[in-house]
């Protein structure tokens, strides 16, 4: 009977001193789950990253075709000026004006914001004489609707137009991307410069350089795509 206990006492000692994790065996798992929570916090942050620059780009995108919505369907939020030569019939003209030269301080914009306006004269620019100016429908003095501010830590990088959007090459420093009644059609302007561009694109970057590409065609196509920076 004594030895049945004691055999039995053993086993059990044996079965408890197995159970369980050593410290050493603690050690290991907790740095597996260190690595993995790693990675996966990474990975997060690089597609929380991906989000915000793909949704300024579509953002960019959808404030581009509202250009063209208002314009075609004759929207008149604001007077349009009658000219013999650039607008004879007082068409309702809608655009957005990109600008990152911080340098030249006369329209509000930079890197970080973007305007959409009613080319109230007809002159194919967006006209707004200072910072001091205040921007929105009937202020004096200026064509700006409203200033759209990139709240995220993406901003624009680039613009380019016609073969060196082809090239990659985003040199360009400011774009006008404008629609006139009632035509679809897009009229695309760099600086200013009103030469007619085919294409205008305009290329925004995350924290993380991610980037995308906001294409305008002058058949007033526009279309979002990513750039492979690896």
């Amino acid at each position: 009977m004594k030895s049945t206990y004691i055999k039995n006492n053993k086993k059990f000692l044996n079965s408890s001193s197995q159970a369980g994790l050593t410290f050493i065996e603690l050690i290991v798992v907790m740095s597996i789950f260190s690595i993995i929570a790693s990675v996966v916090l990474f990975n997060f942050s690089s597609f929380n990253t991906n989000i915000t620059s793909q949704n300024l780009a579509q953002q960019i995108a959808l404030q581009i075709k509202q250009a063209q919505t208002e314009s075609i369907s004759g929207t008149r939020t604001v007077g349009f000026a009658e000219d013999e030569i650039l607008n004879p019939e007082g068409a309702p003209t809608y655009g957005v004006k990109f600008d990152i030269d911080v340098t030249d301080g006369t329209d509000q914009l930079d890197a970080k914001s973007l305007a959409y306006f009613a080319d109230m004269d007809g002159n194919g620019t967006y006209d707004h004489p200072s910072n001091q100016t205040p921007c929105g429908i009937g202020m004096s003095g200026t064509e700006c609707i409203a200033i759209i501010e990139i709240n995220t830590a993406d901003s624009i990088v680039g613009i380019c137009s016609d073969a060196d959007c082809d090239a990659g090459s985003y040199n360009e420093m400011q774009a006008t991307i404008l629609f006139r009644r009632p035509f679809p059609e897009a009229r695309l302007y760099i600086g200013t410069d009103l030469t007619p561009r085919s294409k205008i694109g305009i290329k925004v970057r995350s924290s993380k350089g991610a980037e995308r590409v906001i294409m305008t065609t002058i058949l007033g196509q526009v279309s979002v795509f990513g750039i492979d920076t690896q």
